[in-house]
């Protein structure tokens, strides 16, 4: 992590991360840093953090590796699960006020994976975009993001777009984020609602990654099922939600690579 020296000798993490940001006014104007240099920004009237989950290898159970980091706003404060789960973007009616906080919270996640010093450069950010802001955006989806990560020296290679359910389920739409993402440097994840839309995701622009929820592909017997027809296309899957132990043994056994668990009820 990178700092700067304040008058009287000491590093300044707050004073570092706001360096960084001279050349976006707006960005230096709705991004804040704490005294461990960690990014915030004032969304739907609450301050969000990151809290980050890792994403792990599995293909042996004694040594997990991470993979990946899925980025999640945390708020300032935050004491249930609720807090955990609720986007804090879906409180904002206004279209271009959600995509300018959109792209905001996503400059916040990438700042902090920097902080946290991620040394392998094969580790990616699993960062989610909202649904409005893609259906509002019409061309050149990921130009602006792109353009501000290499202005602040960050490789867009090492972000894994996330693309929410409600976007995944048009096979359209799904096609032209992911080669509009790729074309500017991104990986793209699709974030499944169930096992049934990997039916949809055959195209060569299918994504490098597809979240599906652990919890539901158990029940419905769908997790072998789900990772052969990913294995015919070359999709990358990822439980997600993976409530324990036991669950993380049962998918092991199935043939999971990549999964991650789900949120503690108090995070």
């Amino acid at each position: 992590m990178s700092t700067i020296a304040t008058p009287d000798g000491d590093a300044s993490p707050r004073l570092a991360g706001a360096s960084r940001l001279g050349a976006h006014p707006q960005l230096s104007e709705a991004i804040g840093f704490d005294s461990r240099g960690e990014a915030y920004a004032e969304i739907a009237g609450a301050r969000q953090g990151s809290r980050f989950a890792p994403v792990l290898r599995i293909d042996d159970l004694a040594s997990p590796v991470s993979v990946a980091l899925h980025a999640h706003a945390r708020p300032e404060a935050q004491s249930s699960r609720d807090a955990v789960s609720v986007d804090p973007l879906d409180r904002i009616e206004d279209t271009q006020q959600l995509i300018d906080a959109d792209r905001i919270l996503r400059i916040v996640h990438t700042l902090n994976f920097e902080n946290r010093g991620v040394a392998d450069v094969a580790t990616r950010l699993l960062l989610p975009v909202h649904e409005r802001l893609l259906k509002s955006v019409r061309y050149d989806h990921g130009k602006h993001f792109a353009g501000v990560l290499r202005s602040l020296d960050i490789d867009p290679a090492r972000i894994v777009i996330e693309i929410p359910p409600a976007a995944a389920a048009h096979p359209t739409l799904l096609a032209y984020v992911t080669g509009s993402y790729r074309a500017h440097g991104f990986q793209v994840a699709a974030n499944v609602a169930d096992a049934g839309r990997l039916l949809t995701l055959q195209s060569p622009d299918a994504p490098d990654y597809v979240v599906l929820d652990a919890s539901s592909a158990i029940r419905g017997a769908l997790v072998r099922p789900a990772l052969d027809y990913a294995a015919r296309f070359g999709l990358r899957l990822v439980f997600d939600g993976v409530a324990d132990a036991d669950a993380v043994a049962q998918l092991h056994g199935l043939g999971a690579r990549y999964i991650e668990m789900a949120a503690p009820a108090h995070a």
